[in-house]
């Protein structure tokens, strides 16, 4: 059995593969999207709006903000649809997979 992480002392620990999963999946996003992802800060800040349309996507930052977190929703397997989105260990997974390709892209390597 894999070793389990334990980042916040309110959730359950969750297993390493997982947040290794997520990860990878955080970096699969960032390829795909990253030169058009806008106001990366507020991704995780913002809650998964069920009913929102993709037609909307660009009218504005809200809106923005929607598509990006639908898009990284579609590349999860349905295991992360239900309340993953609200879990620190998530949001944190998923950006420190965005870690080093920011940092070489803002430094040109």
């Amino acid at each position: 059995m894999g070793s389990e992480v334990s980042s916040d002392p309110d959730e359950p620990s969750v297993a390493e593969a997982e947040v290794d999963e997520v990860k990878c999946l955080g970096r699969q996003f960032l390829i795909m999207h990253g030169p058009w992802l806008t106001r990366r800060e507020l991704i995780f800040e913002v809650a998964l709006d069920g009913d929102y349309d993709k037609q909307d996507q660009f009218k504005d930052t809200n809106t923005m903000v929607q598509g990006q977190l639908h898009k990284i929703r579609g590349l999860l397997p349905e295991k992360y649809h239900g309340d993953a989105f609200t879990k620190k260990w998530f949001s944190r997974s998923v950006s420190n997979g965005w870690v080093y390709l920011f940092k070489c892209t803002d430094t040109f390597c």
